[in-house]
């Protein structure tokens, strides 16, 4: 197979094509007067969403430089959808925006390295001014605006989300699913402690006429690895008349038998469970249960031994209920501190893995961290939203998805004024204490990235019909760190923060970060080389000729 060679701007010009037609698809779901799109799922039946991520990814071309484009955008999508949960909208028009500024500045024949260089010092200087102005969310009225405005504005949606958070607390977990009932109601169920899929391994050891296994104040062993013989601990059931409960992440088949024929003899009294999950996330579960419950990890590497245990190992909770498909753990006696300490290292975990662009922790490894931060912290809401199709249990999904993920950034890191005003209240800060930088090249970089900033204010003012260039210099032109346009009622706004016009602020911040790598990485790039079925062909446009003068005779 040949391949198609395309250089400088001739390359950058088709690349972007791709990211301006998808910018355009997905932007036209901004703000609070966004539009939905209508998405073609070929034999399923076609749905329609307002949520940015959704929209990016279901759009590819047939044309290998537009689809390129598609596929870097879409790129910066999902890491900002990752790491904060929202903002694919406004990742999508700040990235795909800088990369047009940036190449036009190319195209001016302007060194694309000292333009690179412009646009990451003004990264890092409005990153700094946002740190500066986010504020710490202070009511659950803070939590509503977010959620709403996220939900697309649906304040059905946002006032449950609120009810939600507010009801688990600000480490609890919060989950969505459809409920197919005809008068579409939705509902919240809460669960407190620990709860899992997962049952009893065998019926013969209920100890109930509803076939599931309760008890009332038991104890908890805690094994670190594979339980191979039920010998190794009987001393265990001999310190205690409470019910013993063993946990481990695996049982051998003769501990199970040997266990089933004490438990019938009598010998025994208790049961045996293994965590949540397989493998890593097993392990996981086990040291997350054992600090809940108060207990020791005994056996396994790094572990106390089975020698030295004593009564004290052994961990607390007012009762364990397990069923065919489920084992809940209620009433877990560890220590507030313990808990604490690892809620701290797991927020730890999340926030290394969100910073640090080399190492970045996937969607599903955050996800998982969040919900084991979450039975850490004793709650877990989860979400029975109404539907009737499944069309409409696809679109209400995403919002509900964006408005959770929205108030849980919101949580850990703040919020900014809404509507763009945030970010256009920044940028004039920091252009007001900014001296211009030496080379000229570096400071046209810098200028054009700030220019790109007003986008997502002109775009959400532009869908209400309005002026968006007048209200953008008023918001400019104001002192008020907290002026700003409301789109969703069209009018100036003295104090966005208690109208409920805000953004969390790393949605914002995440962003800047990706979105600038992403737009640098675009204006290094001189040449795209493609696939084709014909064979290999060279097209360079004319400044590539000039440079290559001489060596280069036109022919290829």
């Amino acid at each position: 197979m040949g391949k198609i060679i395309t250089f400088g701007n001739d390359a950058r010009n088709k690349i972007l094509e791709g990211m301006i037609e998808l910018e355009r698809a997905v932007c036209s779901t901004l703000g609070p007067k966004g539009k939905c799109v209508l998405l073609d799922k070929g034999n399923r039946h076609p749905f329609t969403t307002k949520d940015g991520v959704t929209v990016a990814n279901n759009i590819s071309f047939s044309d290998k430089y537009k689809d390129i484009g598609a596929s870097i955008i879409q790129e910066v999508a999902q890491k900002v959808n990752a790491l904060a949960g929202d903002g694919t909208t406004t990742s999508t028009l700040i990235t795909t925006e800088l990369c047009k500024a940036g190449n036009e500045l190319v195209s001016l024949k302007m060194d694309s390295s000292d333009i690179k260089k412009g646009f990451e010092r003004a990264a890092i200087d409005l990153i700094e001014e946002l740190e500066r102005q986010k504020k710490v969310i202070e009511s659950e009225d803070d939590i509503l605006h977010i959620a709403t405005i996220s939900a697309n504005n649906d304040e059905e949606i946002g006032e449950v989300i609120k009810e939600a958070f507010v009801n688990i607390g600000d480490g609890g977990l919060v989950t969505v699913q459809p409920n197919f009932q005809r008068n579409g109601k939705t509902e919240v169920k809460y669960t407190n402690g620990i709860e899992y899929d997962k049952g009893f391994k065998t019926s013969a050891l209920c100890n109930t006429n509803e076939e599931t296994i309760v008890y009332e104040n038991p104890r908890f062993f805690f094994y670190g690895e594979m339980l191979k013989n039920i010998q190794d601990i009987s001393a265990v059931f001999s310190i205690t008349k409470d019910p013993v409960v063993i946990v481990a992440p695996k049982f051998s088949d003769k501990f199970e038998t040997d266990f089933l024929e004490f438990f019938e003899a009598g010998k025994i009294n208790g049961t045996f469970i293994t965590p949540d999950g397989t493998d890593i996330v097993a392990e996981d579960n086990l040291k997350d249960m054992a600090v809940l419950l108060g207990a020791t990890i005994i056996g396994g590497k790094g572990n106390k031994q089975i020698d030295s245990f004593t009564m004290k190992d052994l961990g607390n909770a007012d009762r364990l209920f397990v069923s065919a498909r489920k084992t809940m753990i209620t009433g877990g006696k560890g220590s507030d501190d313990d808990i604490e300490k690892r809620i701290a290292e797991l927020k730890k975990e999340i926030e290394e893995g969100s910073t640090d662009a080399e190492n970045v922790k996937s969607e599903y490894e955050i996800q998982h961290l969040n919900r084991r931060i979450a039975k850490l912290s004793g709650g877990i809401a989860t979400i029975y939203f109404g539907a009737f199709s499944d069309i409409e249990a696809k679109e209400k999904k995403d919002r509900y998805d964006d408005a959770i993920n929205a108030v849980q950034a919101a949580i850990r890191e703040g919020i900014l004024a809404g509507g763009g005003a945030g970010l256009l209240h920044s940028v004039k800060n920091v252009l007001k204490n900014h001296n211009p930088l030496n080379n000229k090249v570096q400071e046209s970089g810098y200028q054009e990235f700030m220019k790109v900033m007003e986008m997502p204010a002109r775009t959400i003012i532009s869908s209400t019909g309005v002026d968006a260039g007048y209200w953008i210099e008023k918001i400019k032109e104001s002192d008020n760190m907290s002026f700003g346009f409301n789109a969703k009622t069209e009018t100036w706004s003295d104090d966005l923060y208690k109208d409920g016009v805000v953004d969390p602020a790393k949605v914002i911040i995440t962003t800047l970060k990706y979105g600038t790598s992403i737009a640098c990485t675009f204006l290094m790039s001189d040449c795209i080389i493609t696939s084709d079925l014909n064979n290999v062909k060279v097209v360079p446009n004319d400044e590539v000729l000039d440079r290559e003068r001489g060596a280069f005779d036109g022919s290829y």
